[in-house]
């Protein structure tokens, strides 16, 4: 099969399913060479039976959640009907692409089918930089029958492809391999030796159904038991063997990597797994030698933590000690040119602080909309620190820099003319900590707090992770994922949904669909991160009822915001552009008819249903939920059309355009021009709402 794009909602879905269950041993793909990319669902059925058992179970469970989660299961089904039309409307054109056949075949795909699902992205050999793309599934005693039979008719119909033709079969340990290869006009002088097109095969073995890049996947890989895995979730990245591909195209990314500090990284790991009734999320770099770059800056602090207890609303707080030159000079570098530190102030910075930084969130003010933000830092030498500040005070343009006593402490507050009257940030020094806010409001929220003797953010009673060493006691992290929810949910989707870029793409569900912030947040307490150090490299772990930040955060966003980029669907896309080409072609030869006969256009499209010029579908999409209906004389029941008609004409690229698609697309929105051609557009004019065009 070829190579994929990796749907996010994929993996949300799976990593919420998870559970430290007996491992059960499957047939999988296991390539010659360490993959470079792999992405594993494991015994999915034990994750969905184990469920209910855990905190997010019970979540789940709550009737304003289930009624939300079936909301969006139904959204999804509509879109995967959606696609299933165009595919069908393609094929009837013959206009069908290998890549929708494959999409499809992934959909029809019930996690209670699946014992275990791969994605590998493997290296050839050591000679050939190009990585092949495997999908290996390993279906369910009780499914493989059905999903062999699915599979055959996935066969068949990828047969039938156009961008794709049949080859004889070969052999894939000892069964047979089905071989797809590109158009004869796409295999010579491929501008990239070793990256030329390589078609695909497809091969069902005895508890294992494979598809991949490639005819001959003996090359580079072989059935073979799958490592023994607890139920449950993992990516993982062989950063050497990714690196290497960079260097086919000559000399890799060299510096890049070294100010990364990814240049002696080995492998990138991200797990999720239930211990207990919580989600373990656990995020592992393995590193030959001493951590380099941006990883040296932040992974090799010696300093105390300093204190910060948030205020009412607190969200997210990171506390670490850093190494304050390793992290100067890894974030110059970074840079590339655009940040520059002189000499004398880099050395004070060096002086001023020792290391131990706090960064925290919270939920705006009441009646504010920005997010509260607090940096905390330990101060090492007072004096140098006050040259750094003072090379700051310089007076601006549009900078208005002035004393103020907040909680009887003295502040320093700028107000920046760009900047929203909101945002006015301010710093003061307390006990040998600078504290910088966004806001006096802020800094006075959080002398408060110091005023309690308290240190930082509060975990609650969230468990400890369990763990191979000792927690550093560098780094700590704290989240309250339900009063995150509860200031998306109130404060920022609301002015989310009032963006322009809100209404491309339909989300799964809209805010009115959500559940109420009292119920969730009932079902998310605190919850805390640390970190490890390993005999290989460092081990990050949070433990919630939905796992660490980016995985609280992706799941909060999920359904209003993260689904309309999460399940877009190129593949229909593509097919859709296809389909309005035809159309557009074929409305061209009746325009010009038209024109011929009357010796000008008409002035609406009514005219040419009206006169029996067009079908009713002539301009109909498949599954458009955009389309317009066209009122036609004499008619009871309006026509549809995907595309809106302009007799005088848009200005688009340099051509005259008649009809334009009403949907947006992020590129190449079918358009028609009056001399019969398509016009490609990929910036603003095949994203804006259709309202803009000829405004």
């Amino acid at each position: 099969m070829p190579t994929q794009r990796l749907r996010a909602g994929s993996l949300l879905a799976a990593a919420f399913l998870i559970h430290a269950l007996p491992a059960q041993r499957v047939t999988t793909f296991v390539s010659k060479l360490p993959p470079i990319i792999r992405i594993t669902a494991n015994d999915i059925p034990a994750l969905l039976a184990s469920l209910p058992k855990t905190a997010l179970g019970r979540l789940l469970a709550e009737p304003d959640v289930a009624e939300a989660f079936a909301t969006a299961q139904r959204s999804l089904h509509d879109r995967h009907a959606r696609a299933d039309e165009i595919l069908r409307v393609a094929s009837d054109l013959k206009l069908t692409d290998h890549e929708a056949l494959i999409a499809r075949a992934l959909r029809r795909l019930e996690p209670n089918d699946l014992a275990r699902f791969e994605v590998l992205v493997v290296p050839q050999n050591d000679e050939q930089p190009a990585p092949r793309t495997v999908i290996a599934v390993s279906p369910t005693p009780k499914s493989e029958g059905r999903l062999a039979r699915e599979f055959a008719a996935l066969v068949a119909d990828l047969g039938k492809a156009n961008d794709i033709r049949r080859a004889d079969d070969g052999k894939f340990a000892g069964f047979p391999t089905h071989v797809f290869l590109p158009p004869e006009a796409d295999e010579p002088d491929f501008p990239m030796p070793g990256f030329e097109p390589a078609g695909v095969f497809a091969a069902n073995l005895p508890g294992l159904l494979l598809g991949g890049d490639g005819t001959d996947p003996e090359a580079y890989g072989a059935p073979g038991t799958a490592k023994a895995t607890p139920a449950g979730l993992e990516l993982a990245i062989d950063f050497t063997a990714y690196l290497r591909i960079f260097e086919a195209f000559g000399g890799g990314i060299g510096g890049q990597a070294e100010r990364l500090g990814v240049a002696n990284l080995r492998t990138f790991s991200w797990r999720v797994a239930f211990a207990g009734e919580q989600l373990l999320d656990e995020l592992q770099i393995d590193i030959d030698g001493e951590p380099k770059g941006i990883f040296a800056g932040l992974l090799t602090g010696k300093a105390a933590l300093p204190a910060q207890p948030l205020p009412a609303g607190a969200l997210l707080q990171c506390r670490l000690a850093v190494d304050v030159p390793a992290l100067l000079e890894a974030l110059v570098a970074l840079s590339d040119g655009l940040l520059s530190i002189p000499d004398e102030l880099a050395k004070d910075l060096t002086a001023a602080l020792d290391g131990g930084l706090a960064l925290g969130v919270a939920a705006p003010a009441p009646g504010g909309v920005l997010p509260r933000l607090f940096l905390s830092a330990r101060v090492a030498d007072a004096a140098a620190l006050e040259r750094v500040l003072a090379a700051t005070r310089s007076d601006g343009k549009g900078v208005e820099i002035r004393s103020q006593a907040i909680e009887n402490q003295p502040c320093t507050v700028w107000k920046l003319g760009d900047l929203p009257p909101a945002m006015q940030p301010t710093v003061c020094i307390r006990d040998g900590t600078l504290h910088l806010t966004e806001s006096p409001t802020s800094m006075r929220a959080l002398l408060q707090q110091l005023a309690t003797g308290a240190t930082a953010m509060s975990v609650g009673a969230a468990p400890l992770p369990a763990g191979p060493t000792e927690p550093l006691r560098n780094f700590e992290i704290a989240l309250d994922a339900g009063a995150a929810y509860r200031a998306f949910h109130d404060i920022w989707l609301p002015l989310w949904e009032l963006s322009p870029a809100a209404g491309q793409d339909p989300p799964l569900l809209t805010r009115a669909d959500l559940p109420e912030p009292e119920v969730v947040a009932d079902h998310l307490p605190q919850s805390r991160g640390i970190l490890r150090r390993t005999p290989e490299g460092w081990l990050l772990q949070h433990q919630g009822p939905i796992g660490g930040v980016m995985l609280a955060a992706a799941a909060i966003t999920y359904g209003p915001l993260l689904s309309t980029w999460v399940h877009e669907d190129s593949t229909s896309e593509s097919l859709t552009r296809a389909i309005a080409k035809n159309k557009l072609d074929a409305a061209f030869l009746v325009l010009e008819a038209w024109r011929k006969e009357h010796g000008s256009l008409p002035a609406t499209l009514a005219e040419l249903f009206a006169a029996g010029k067009l079908v009713d579908e002539a301009l109909l999409l498949p599954g458009d939920p955009l389309a317009e209906e066209v009122p036609v004389p004499g008619r009871a029941k309006p026509v549809r059309s995907s595309f809106r008609w302009f007799p005088k004409g848009v200005d688009v690229e340099g051509a005259k355009v008649l009809l334009i698609g009403i949907a947006p697309m992020r590129w190449r929105r079918p358009m028609l021009a009056e001399d019969g051609s398509q016009p490609d557009t990929w910036g603003e004019e095949s994203r804006q709402p259709i309202d803009r065009f000829g405004k």
